[in-house]
């Protein structure tokens, strides 16, 4: 099983039955190229750069070796064992046991705390002061952090532990079910029981009751979940919030595991690996026949460059670069006899020094590649390493030195000591560390060049830091869903040679048959569709034709012919359309456009502003160029293309003539628009890993959930739909790293507990010449269930007298719960950043989160927020959102919320509503699901200009009591300026599936997207459409001889068209094809069919048939002529008894384009293992490919025979041979013979030594050969 959960702070893996967990740690600087396999013999990690495995387990310092929970939380790991749980920073491996003897069920992070659940209640470990705290005692079987909530399931039902509020309490309106399991998506939290499954939808607080299921593994996508239950792979569909069985991997016998990403499903049986590939409907088998080593298999697991396959005694890995099984057996530890020096699980270990461990952890290899080629030997060397070297004293007190340049641009070193629990001088670390402060917020967490340290006295705790700053904090802000471009482009930089007029003037034409001839009059460019000597129109040259949608598109409105990429002046442009030719450049002739300029795609209409300016300043009106015919300072639409991103004058030198004749500047045009995007760039990376907050709108947003971000990029996409609309604000919190930074940071803050009630925590810090005294504490007292008070004040003050302040109180008292917070800096206060706003510095600033729950489904909630901020220029700005929220939440009644916001900015003031309400009936079966929601958003700004956003969502689900179910949903969203539409959206889901007939399941899948932008009486209208329809036969369920037949039939299509300038609205409610107009500025139109036959007449054959029909094309200023392409594909698999694996695929590949191509291929294949130590294939592959120039046929065909042997030694040892022959025939260069010969080894030469090694020599007859050979050492501690 592998379970990978992204939280806002972590990664966890954990088992839900007896499977392997699998944890790949992709955003952790220290264990990214790391991949963690926890089993019943520790764990098993595998390095995908050396590609070589070292373990975990006892001997490394785990209290056992039965795995049950793998997490890493901010560098460290945490591991879950059969009889306590164990950590260690992963950069030390400095290996920590908690005392904790009963069973621990669940683990989570969050940004303060470490959570475990277990038969003893849950309790939190405090990051800072590593104590751990009491939560309930309440027997817990999971735990899940998230968004400030933690959740957990007991056998008494659904418990939440919320953080704003510091309250526990039981979720009445959830239904009551013992929980088993957590498993959480972007959208849901799914809550398991052994005979029911719920759901929670985090954004609209909506519950929902399923028909639970055995769960034998399980797997996440998106929002999708597929479990195995009882040997059926079954899945929840978001789209229609239902459970179906999976049809496309058809009826697999022995399935233990599988896996499933966007490509591909994987599924591990007793009889090998089975991959479907879920694009091309296709599949690949492995067994022990074709390179496996062990056939029984109980899960798999796939990345980019390799997949897993594991049992109980071993993991086997194929690398997809070279195409061979690796094992790696999962034995038992083993306790080696402690000598002067031996390895183990731990490292490789001395014991030099008497009562004192000394051990080396880690990797390191050496890379070398040598291509001989003409007698010049070309090098290319690589190194890498990633070492620890620990003492630990046999009091277990350790120090670790470690050294980590796997990111070549972030290179990690430094060394780290721990000691005792009770110990006074307790840790030190030194290299790349972040800051760390207890409860105060106003110095950023900087990363250091540096050192820390903790001392210990029974609870009292001092720590002391120093170290050169590696980051600085950032704040940026973005408006909506769309990103501004601010340009200028001179007048002498109109769109060149890239427009042509077919006459001298815009002139209508009518579509027909067109192909232009282009002379580039350099005889060297020449090629097999040159018409050399050719005489067209006149002129005699050697021309070459080009593809209309390909290397040109035809405005037929206009007469114009667009260039995908400029021609150059010289070029002769003669364009052959419909028999008659028609010179479009030539010696006397040139009919290029010399008053259009390229701006950029995709602009937002009504955003769209330009200003002309002189060299001497002076802006003049646009009208003066004939663009601005209304005179509102506008440019009219007629004139601008916003899809393809062009501005065109009405004249056809709009600038003087000494702008062209003599390419003299006068004029620039800057202009200013927006576009949408998916995505917000950082303007400082890399950014330091987990330093980032998200805001919405105010609200704090959870990575992996709401947003995900690349670090090295700087790249922020928010992945759920309709999380930010176009009049959202965005705030991004954030560290960049910034190695060259000099300034440095000392400073030390003791932690003095009077009692556990109250922690006092003064400090002093010095950055560069600025001192800093600050002071914390926090007060916590709980005097019974649901009755607390929590205060925590923070006080910082410089030598100046300048200071910042935060103060937090958290209070419950039964059914009301409050969060306040009050911030401050004085004028001259240094917060490094942490008071930057949108308006500038923050200088007072307060909030208020209010819960009341007055009964068991009523709830109310209310935020309120009010700054000021003060820019350089002291002039002081008011900030204020404020949001209630009233919850009805019985799931037998209809239920929902009411939302009101009011936000009042600088800028604008705004108003906000929500309503949303759901309801779900049962009558005779028949299950019917309701659900809406409408959202306005008005905003006022300063100038009076109005915006307004209203938005809608319907859906409904029907399901019936036969398998059938229907699903619809509606949403609709328009914006307005000043009472005028700027834009409508509307979209159309919906989904169909009927599978009441035994054998025959069909699915509908439709969607219609239609985005309108007006403007001017005019509007530009985008269509996005998509539907496909899928029918699964399986004939074995009707008739039991019929078992070895299935088939599956599959049609639909795709297209996105935007017109432009419409006059009338065009508003189809349903669309299966392109609407033709005029006004068509681009049109992307695909459609495709495919039949797909599996047959197995016996045991050891499999027969797999497609045959597929797609059409597409892409065209600019009108519908696109659809191209065909056929394929067909055949491939027949033959396993018999003691003769390997047989395997012939056939595909013939027909493209009806110019040129038209036909591909031929066929490829061979026998595997045969001989022994375990010997392993041979042979396959061949024969190929013929036809390209068809009109009249002229170009032909080119080859065939390829390779033999490889793979010698295996032992387990981890091997060496391969192979031997190929290639025949090439090219209709330019003839025949061509090569021979490729190869040899290839890894050797394991001692314990800790791997050497790999590959040679090949490629001998093309009558020609030099060329030799490559690549080496690698590693070490493998």
């Amino acid at each position: 099983m592998i379970n990978i959960l992204y939280f806002v702070f972590c990664l966890t893996a954990q088992r839900i039955g007896k499977e392997i967990i699998i944890l790949e740690p992709l955003t952790e600087v220290s264990a990214k190229d790391l991949i963690y396999f926890g089993t019943d013999s520790g764990i098993a990690v595998f390095n995908k750069d050396s590609k070589t495995w070292s373990r975990i387990s006892s001997a490394s310092g785990l209290p056992d070796n039965k795995i049950h929970i793998i997490g890493i939380d901010e560098g460290i790991i945490w591991v879950v064992t059969e009889t306590s749980i164990a950590s260690a920073d992963i950069k030390l491996n400095d290996w920590q046991i908690h005392n904790f003897t009963e069973p621990i069920t669940g683990l989570t992070f969050d940004e303060d705390y470490v959570w475990i659940a277990g038969i003893s209640g849950v309790k939190a470990m405090d990051k800072y002061t590593e104590n751990w705290l009491e939560i309930t005692h309440n027997k817990t079987n999971s735990i899940l952090s998230e968004n400030k909530v933690i959740w957990m399931g007991t056998d008494t039902g659904i418990y939440k532990f919320d953080r704003r509020f510091e309250r526990l309490e039981k979720v009445q309106e959830a239904p009551d079910i013992p929980v088993t399991s957590i498993i959480n998506t972007p959208t849901n939290i799914w809550f398991l029981s052994k005979d029911e499954f719920v759901s929670y939808n985090k954004k609209n607080n909506l519950w929902s009751k399923y028909p639970g299921y055995s769960i034998d593994d399980y797997q996440i996508l998106g929002d999708s979940i597929f479990i195995l239950s009882a040997g059926k792979i079954i899945y929840f569909d978001p789209f229609t919030s239902m459970w179906y069985e999976y049809k496309e991997s058809g009826d697999i016998a022995g399935i233990n595991g599988f896996t499933i990403n966007s490509q591909n499903l994987l599924v591990a049986t007793n009889n090998g690996l089975y991959i479907f590939n879920l694009i091309e409907k296709s599949r690949v088998v492995y067994n022990k026949k074709n390179g496996l080593l062990q056939d029984t298999l109980f899960d798999v697991y796939e990345n980019n460059d390799f997949i897993f396959v594991i049992n109980d005694y071993s993991i086997q890995y194929f690398a997809k670069k070279n195409k061979i099984w690796g094992i790696e057996e999962l034995y038992k530890p083993i306790k080696r006899t402690k000598k002067l020096f031996y390895y183990d699980d731990s490292g490789l270990h001395s014991n030099l020094v008497n009562d004192i461990d000394i051990r080396l952890q880690g990797r390191t290899y050496y890379y070398q590649y040598v291509k001989l080629y003409n007698g010049e030997p070309e090098y290319t060397s690589f190194e890498s390493v990633n070492l620890k070297l620990i003492g630990e004293h046999r009091s277990k007190r350790l120090i670790s030195l470690y050294y980590d340049d796997t990111d070549k641009d972030q290179i990690l070193y430094g060394f780290g000591y721990r000691g005792l629990e009770n110990d006074f001088f307790y840790r030190m670390n030194a290299g790349y560390i972040p800051l760390d402060f207890y409860e105060l917020n106003l110095i950023p967490y900087f990363s250091t060049l540096g050192g820390n340290a903790k001392f210990k006295m029974k609870n009292h705790q001092l720590n002391m830091a120093g170290g050169q700053i590696k980051s600085q904090f950032r704040s940026e802000f973005f408006y909506g869903c769309t990103y501004q471009i601010t340009d200028t482009i001179f007048d002498l930089e109109y769109a060149n040679n890239v427009f042509y007029y077919i006459f001298s003037r815009p002139q209508k034409i009518d579509k027909g048959i067109d192909t232009i001839f282009i002379d580039d009059q350099i005889q060297s460019n020449n090629g097999y569709d040159t018409r050399v000597n050719w005489t067209i129109g006149g002129i005699t040259g050697d021309f070459d034709p080009l593809i209309d949608g390909v290397d040109y598109m035809l405005d037929y409105n206009q007469g114009i012919i667009q260039f995908l990429s400029p021609r150059d002046s010289d070029d002769i442009i003669i364009l052959l359309y419909n028999g008659n030719t028609y010179i479009i450049q030539a010696d006397s002739i040139n009919n290029a456009i010399e008053n259009t300029y390229l701006l950029g795609n995709d602009i937002i209409p009504h955003t769209f502003d330009l200003k002309i300016i002189d060299t001497a300043g002076l802006v003049h009106p646009l009208a003066d160029f004939g663009i601005d015919n209304n005179r509102d300072n506008k440019v009219d639409p007629e004139f601008i293309n916003y899809k393809l991103g062009f501005l065109r004058f009405p004249s056809l030198r709009p600038f003087p003539p000494v702008v062209y004749d003599d390419s003299v500047h006068i004029y620039s045009l800057l202009f200013t628009y927006h576009s949408y995007t998916a995505f917000y760039n950082l303007s400082y990376r890399p950014v330091l890993i987990n330093s980032e907050k998200v805001f919405v709108d105010g609200q704090l947003m959870a990575r992996g959930i709401d947003y995900i971000i690349d670090y090295t990029s700087g790249r922020v996409i928010f992945i759920k739909e309709g999380l930010v609309t176009d009049l959202s604000e965005v705030e991004i919190k954030y560290m960049s790293v910034q190695r060259e930074g000099k300034e440095m940071y000392f400073g030390f803050q003791p932690n003095i507990s009077i009692n556990t009630a109250l922690n006092v925590a003064p400090g002093i810090g010095v950055v560069q010449d600025e001192s800093l005294f600050f002071c914390t504490a926090q007060l916590a007292k709980d005097f019974s269930l649901n009755k607390s008070i929590k205060l925590i004040p923070q006080f910082s003050i410089n030598q100046d007298r300048e200071y910042g302040q935060d103060y937090e109180l958290i209070a419950n008292y039964g059914i009301l719960s409050m969060n306040g917070n009050y911030t401050s800096f004085t004028d001259n206060y240094n917060a490094f950043g942490m008071n930057r706003k949108k308006y500038g510095n923050l200088s007072t600033g307060g909030k208020l989160d209010i819960m009341l729950e007055p009964a068991t489904h009523l709830r109310l909630s209310g935020s309120f927020i009010q700054e000021y901020q003060e820019d350089a220029l002291k002039n002081q700005y008011q900030v204020r959102y404020q949001s209630v929220k009233f919850y009805y939440l019985n799931p037998r009644l209809p239920n929902g919320y009411l939302l009101l916001g009011r936000d009042l900015l600088p800028e604008y003031n705004s108003k906000k509503v929500q309503i949303y309400l759901n309801h779900n009936s049962e009558f005779n079966n028949i299950n019917l699901k309701l659900n809406g929601f409408t959202h306005t958003n008005w905003q006022i700004s300063q100038d009076n200009k109005s915006h307004k956003l209203y938005e809608y969502y319907l859906g409904s689900n029907l399901t019936l009591p036969i398998p059938v179910n229907f699903d619809l949903r509606l949403f609709n969203t328009n914006l307005y300026q000043n009472i005028i539409k700027e834009k409508q959206e509307n979209k159309l889901r919906s989904i169909i599936n009927i599978d009441f007939i035994p054998g025959i399941n069909y699915v509908l899948h439709y969607e219609l997207i239609k985005d309108r932008f007006f403007y001017e009486g005019l509007n530009d209208l985008s269509l996005e459409n998509f539907y496909n329809n899928t029918i699964f036969f399986a004939p074995g369920r009707w008739f039991q001889r019929f078992n070895f037949l299935n088939w599956g039939i599959g049609f639909g299509q795709n297209f996105n068209e935007y017109l432009s300038n419409l006059a009338a609205p065009y508003n189809p409610l349903i669309l299966t094809k392109p609407f033709y107009s005029n006004a068509i500025s681009t049109c992307n139109h695909s459609q495709n069919m495919y039949l797909t036959i599996q047959i197995i007449p016996y045991s050891k054959v499999y027969i797999w048939i497609k045959e597929s029909l797609i059409k597409s094309g892409y065209s600019y200023y009108t519908l696109p002529d659809l191209q065909n392409k056929y394929i067909d594909e055949i491939r027949i698999e033959y396993e018999p008894e003691n003769l390997g694996l047989w395997t012939i695929y056939y595909m013939r590949n027909r493209t009806y384009s110019y040129p038209a191509e036909q591909l031929q291929n066929l490829y061979l294949e026998w595997n045969k293992p001989w022994s375990a130590l010997l392993h041979t294939k042979i396959y061949s592959n024969l190929q013929y490919v036809k390209d068809i120039y009109g009249q002229l046929p170009l032909s080119n065909s080859g065939i390829k025979i390779n033999s490889e042997a793979l010698f295996r030694i032992s387990k981890n040892n091997f060496w391969a041979l192979n031997f190929g022959w290639t025949k090439e025939i090219r209709y330019d260069s003839g025949e061509k013979y090569s021979t490729i010969m190869g040899t290839g080894c890894n050797l394991n030469l001692m314990s800790f030594i791997y050497f790999q090694a590959n040679y090949e020599a490629i001998d093309i007859f009558q020609e030099t050969p060329i030799h490559n050979l690549a080496a690698k050492i590693i070490g493998q501690f």
